[in-house]
């Protein structure tokens, strides 16, 4: 007695497989599409802060160090770009103990604090009018030699401050 091969009819088994290699090649589609989009919109953002930060600055910036013994630098800062505000400032203050950065928010009244406060919103500065900010620092600013000031731009809804910054010598 012979027993009889049972299997899947030749068939069958091609259905089975054009069905597996569609379903395969949808999935790898739908995730390469995703892929794709985030990598559009992660380098289209990067791209419009670039652009910012070097065809988007053009800022004359003036320091007034008469209460530095009161740990406290006045910069009058004018954004002579009239395509582009502002939209807020980093500050990293030399001295001859280090640096001492200062945080990315001010409050309305244009101070710069490294005291974190409830008050923290963001100060645009924008075309032509000129703007008084005071930075309240921590350290004694009696030695102080240089600040760098790096403008933040809002691009999509996220505020990101240039790479690069502006060297304000203090004499």
């Amino acid at each position: 007695m012979f027993k009889k091969k049972k299997g899947i009819s030749p068939l069958i088994a091609t259905v089975l497989i054009i069905g597996f290699t569609i379903v395969l090649a949808a999935l790898v589609i739908t995730w390469g599409t995703k892929l794709f989009k985030t990598t559009v919109g992660e380098t289209e953002t990067t791209s419009k802060l670039s652009l910012a930060c070097t065809t988007g600055l053009n800022i004359e910036i003036t320091p007034d160090t008469s209460e530095k013994a009161n740990k406290k630098l006045y910069l009058t800062m004018r954004n002579n770009n009239q395509d582009r505000s502002i939209d807020d400032f980093q500050f990293l203050l030399y001295t001859s103990a280090g640096a001492e950065k200062v945080s990315v928010h001010g409050n309305a009244a244009g101070q710069f604090s490294s005291a974190a406060g409830t008050d923290a919103v963001a100060i645009k500065l924008e075309f032509p009018v000129p703007k008084k900010y005071t930075i309240n620092a921590n350290s004694d600013l009696a030695t102080l030699n240089k600040v760098e000031v790096y403008p933040a731009f809002a691009i999509d809804g996220v505020t990101k401050a240039c790479g690069s910054p502006i060297e304000v010598k203090i004499v």
